[in-house]
């Protein structure tokens, strides 16, 4: 593998891990009030939690994508540019397929 396809591979995962990250820490904090530790708990112990499960998310999401790159991915997933004329392949797939 070259310099550049090195490059492009750790540039998406970077953003794929940034992009998880701050999700899964919103959506965390988010939905801390359907739950009593909201109310009952500390605040210490409300960032815990969600800190916690964000890190647990970050695992399953990490495991989802090398499973998934075990299973479809090739050397040049990360080098192909998958934007043509301003639209995602893979947005236009997921519309088509109604996810």
């Amino acid at each position: 593998m070259n310099q550049e396809a090195q490059h492009s591979w750790l540039t998406a995962l970077k953003r794929y891990f940034c992009v998880l990250l701050a999700g899964n820490l919103v959506w965390e904090f988010v939905q801390l009030p359907l739950y009593t530790l909201w109310d009952e708990g500390p605040w210490k112990r409300v960032v815990f939690a969600a800190v916690h499960c964000t890190g647990g998310d970050l695992l399953i999401g990490g495991s989802a994508l090398m499973i998934a790159l075990l299973f479809v991915g090739d050397g040049s997933l990360a080098a192909r540019k998958f934007r043509t004329g301003g639209r995602c392949r893979w947005g236009r797939w997921a519309r088509l397929h109604g996810v």
